[in-house]
């Protein structure tokens, strides 16, 4: 999720993403922007660990950056600077998923944010496609006027299926409304 500004208050867009492997520049925006300033973006999804043993995760960011690892916060880079990587270590069980969100934003200038492993048996690169999945959470709003009904957000799921949304209206009394 793309945003204007640097809370991820003012959405922009939204895509699915690979990896997560970025070095903004004037001549390569942001997703959806006019600008290499002043922005964020929100990533979330899972990470998959195969195998048993010590993972360590890296950010490197230039300007600032939350990473939450299973709800917890593990990194947190108030920025601003030139790119600076940290880390967070982790003993995990073969085949385990754990949620990841990371909170980003630029300010001035250029921007990059790359999130990169090592694990019990590769060194450090980026995270590959096949380790990152997306979560069954959807992030919707519905906005209900008095003729209309409007969605705002996303929703991702990981495979094909299809998803049926139904919008039920009740009166006051609790009655189906045609």
């Amino acid at each position: 999720e793309y945003y204007s500004g640097r809370d991820c208050d003012t959405f922009v867009t939204s895509t699915r993403e690979e990896t997560v492997d970025h070095i903004w520049t004037d001549s390569s925006l942001p997703l959806g922007m006019d600008s290499v300033e002043e922005f964020s973006v929100r990533w979330t999804g899972n990470i998959v660990a195969e195998e048993a043993g010590a993972y360590t995760i890296y950010t490197n960011v230039d300007d600032g950056l939350q990473l939450y690892i299973d709800g917890e916060l593990v990194i947190s880079d108030g920025g601003p600077h030139t790119p600076v990587e940290s880390s967070a270590s982790f003993n995990w069980e073969a085949d385990s998923v754990h949620s990841i969100r990371m909170e980003y934003y630029n300010g001035e200038l250029g921007g990059t944010m790359q999130l990169m492993w090592s694990t019990p048996f590769s060194g450090k690169t980026v995270i590959p496609e096949k380790n990152l999945t997306l979560t069954d959470e959807a992030a919707v709003d519905w906005i209900i006027g008095e003729d209309t009904i409007a969605a705002e957000g996303h929703i991702y799921w990981e495979d094909t299926a299809t998803y049926t949304i139904v919008l039920e209206s009740y009166d006051e009394d609790g009655t189906l409304v045609d």
